[in-house]
């Protein structure tokens, strides 16, 4: 038989658990849905829908890594969707001139693991030139305001 402070304790962990997993799930649904509104209890106003530059990097990002456009915003911390975040920061801050502090709102981190993200960009541009050669090209196709069309299926991951 359990102590009864080891019960409250082990209640207390479940509860925080739960409510970290609601957090997530109210997350998911707002982005999935599109709809403005709190995220973990804060106004969320930079909705991608708001920045359709922002939306056009995620969406070739998540073409690139294979993965869903929703997943780069969301708290997954896989290893490919960590580096298709990360590319998405380094792409928009190249492009759009972003601070770290305004990156961090935009992919719903803290500044600080903006300034990671993009630090781990770079060093990975220098051990792959595959990688690089594509993230140059796609900051090319943002530069010259190609139609959206063009930013989709233009390159593959090799």
């Amino acid at each position: 038989m359990r102590a009864p402070e080891q019960l409250v304790n082990g209640s207390n962990l479940a509860l925080r658990r739960l409510e970290c997993a609601t957090d997530d799930l109210k997350a998911a649904a707002l982005l999935l849905h599109g709809l403005s509104g709190y995220i973990s209890g804060r106004r969320n106003d930079f909705l991608p829908q708001s920045n359709p530059l922002l939306l056009a990097v995620i969406a070739k990002v998540a073409q690139y890594f294979s993965i869903s456009a929703e997943a780069i915003l969301l708290p997954d911390r896989t290893p490919r969707v960590v580096l298709a975040r990360g590319a998405a920061m380094w792409l928009y801050r190249l492009f759009a001139g972003a601070s770290y502090p305004e990156l961090g709102r935009l992919f719903r981190r803290h500044h600080t693991s903006a300034l990671y993200a993009i630090t781990k960009i770079d060093a990975k541009r220098q051990q792959s030139a595959t990688f690089a050669a594509w993230l140059d090209r796609t900051l090319v196709v943002l530069r010259n305001g190609r139609p959206r069309q063009q930013l989709f299926g233009e390159f593959t991951r090799k």
